[in-house]
């Protein structure tokens, strides 16, 4: 029985590899979560400087997209 333990072991390691797929995509969908949260509340501090630099006669654009 040599084989059923080898394709036992087979689909274990495929089970903790999806497993792990998993886990990486929902901790990679938390991350970007809280760095869109952050960067929405950097937008008011980074309107400040923009306006304080288009006083200053210079142009300056912001983007909250990703790059």
């Amino acid at each position: 029985m040599v084989g059923n333990s080898f394709f036992k072991g087979v689909d274990e390691k495929i089970g903790r590899q999806k497993q792990e797929q998993i886990e990486e995509k929902e901790t990679l969908a938390q991350e970007r979560e809280r760095l869109s949260e952050i960067i929405e509340s950097l937008v008011p501090e980074v309107e400040t400087y923009k306006n304080g630099l288009l006083e200053r006669g210079i142009h300056a654009e912001i983007s909250t997209s990703a790059r």
